[in-house]
C-alpha cells in the first residue's frame, strides 16, 4: 500500500453537523467523534461534583481528555466515499504494479494473511505488511457471504518511525480496487491482446470492479454475466451495459474470464475454456472452496501473486496432482 505524504491539518464542522448535536461553535474531530468546546466555555471543576451523576462525571472525563487530544496528532480519517473519490483504477493498477514490483525485490515484509473463522460461513482476516522504506500497513477484513456487504473492513497506515497511526480508511472499496487492479495488470500481461469478450462470474463488488478493470487494460466490447440469482446478473447488467448468460454459453466465446465468487464448489466444467483463454480466479481463500476444478489447473498455466497466500486456495489444496513446481 503506498504511504500518504500528508495529513489534512485542522477540523471543520457543518451546519448540518450542529443541527445534529445542538452544538453552536467549535470544530469536530471526524464524524462520530466528540465535540471540542470553544475557547470561552466554563468547564471549571465546579460544574462536575465529585458526587455527581455517572452522566455527568463521563462529561467531565471527556473535558480532562481534551488537552491530551489536542496534543497529539489526529490521524487521517478516510470515509468509503474518501476513497471512492480519490483512488481511480488506473491509479489503483499503477500502484498494484509497484507492490508487486517491490514483492520482487524482496523490499517487503508480507506475512502470510491470519484467516479466523468467525462461525458459520463469517471469516475474519488480518493482513499486515511493511514495504520500505517507509511503508508499514494492516488491513482488516471481514467476509460474510450473506450479508450485504458481503465484505467489510478497514486499513490502518501507521508511521515507520514511530507506530503512530498516520490514517484509518474504509477498506470495503479499497479491497475491491486493489483485488481488480491485481487482476488487471495479470490481464495486462498475460491475456492476448486481441482480447475482446469478457465472462464475469458473480454479480456483486468484486464482479462490478473487474469489469472496470478490464476494460482499462483491453479493449473489451461485450460483456457476459453469470450469477447464480439470474435477478443480481440482470440488474448489473442493466447498469453497465452487459448480457446475461448460462456458464456455457459464455465461456463458448470468452477470451477472458473472472471469477468473483465464493463459491464452494467449481463453477463450471474446465473443458469448457476454449485455449487460449485468460482466467483471473479471485474468489477462492480458503481450503475447502475453489472456483475451478481439478482439470482446468491441471490445463492450464498457473501464475499467482504470491505463494505463501496462493497455498490457502481450495483450487491448490484439493488437487490432487497439483504440485508447486509446476509453476
Amino acid at each position: 500500500m503506498p504511504a500518504i505524504s500528508r495529513r489534512v491539518e485542522g477540523c471543520n464542522t457543518t451546519k448540518s453537523d450542529q443541527a445534529d448535536t445542538g452544538a453552536s461553535d467549535g470544530p469536530r474531530l471526524g464524524r462520530g467523534a466528540a465535540w471540542i468546546a470553544p475557547e470561552t466555555a466554563d468547564v471549571s471543576a465546579k460544574e462536575f461534583p465529585a458526587r455527581a451523576s455517572p452522566p455527568a462525571r463521563a462529561t467531565r472525563a471527556v473535558f480532562d481528555a481534551i488537552p491530551l487530544l489536542l496534543s497529539v496528532p489526529m490521524p487521517l480519517l478516510l470515509t468509503r466515499s474518501d476513497v471512492e473519490a480519490l483512488l481511480t483504477m488506473e491509479l489503483a493498477v499503477e500502484a498494484t504494479r509497484s507492490a508487486f514490483c517491490s514483492l520482487h525485490r524482496e523490499q517487503v515484509e508480507l506475512p502470510e494473511r491470519l484467516i479466523v473463522d468467525a462461525g458459520g460461513e463469517g471469516t475474519h482476516l488480518s493482513m499486515p505488511c511493511f514495504v520500505t522504506p517507509d511503508s508499514l500497513a494492516i488491513k482488516i477484513v471481514t467476509v460474510f457471504p450473506n450479508a450485504s456487504p458481503a465484505i467489510r473492513g478497514l486499513a490502518i497506515l501507521h508511521s515507520s518511525e514511530d507506530g503512530s497511526v498516520l490514517a484509518i480508511m474504509d477498506a470495503e472499496h479499497l479491497t475491491a480496487m486493489r483485488t481488480a487492479a491485481a487482476s488487471a495488470l495479470a490481464t495486462s500481461l498475460l491475456a492476448r491482446s486481441d482480447s475482446r469478450t469478457l465472462a464475469v462470474f458473480g454479480a456483486g463488488t468484486q464482479a462490478r470492479s473487474h469489469i472496470a478493470a478490464m476494460r482499462i487494460v483491453r479493449s473489451i466490447d461485450r460483456v457476459l454475466i453469470v450469477n447464480r440469482t439470474r435477478s443480481h446478473a440482470e440488474t448489473l447488467a442493466s447498469e453497465i451495459g452487459a448480457e446475461v448468460a448460462d456458464a456455457e454459453t459464455a465461456l463458448s466465446i470468452a477470451d477472458i474470464v473472472c471469477t468473483t465468487t465464493d463459491a464452494p464448489a467449481p463453477l463450471f466444467d474446465g473443458d469448457l475454456i476454449r485455449p487460449g483463454t485468460h482466467i483471473n480466479a479471485v474468489g477462492s481463500y480458503r481450503p475447502n472452496r475453489r472456483e475451478l476444478d481439478e482439470k482446468l489447473i491441471e490445463r492450464a498455466r498457473v501464475f499467482v501473486d504470491h505463494i505463501p497466500a496462493s497455498k490457502a486456495a481450495g483450487e491448490f489444496a484439493l488437487a490432487s496432482n497439483w504440485s508447486w513446481d509446476k509453476l
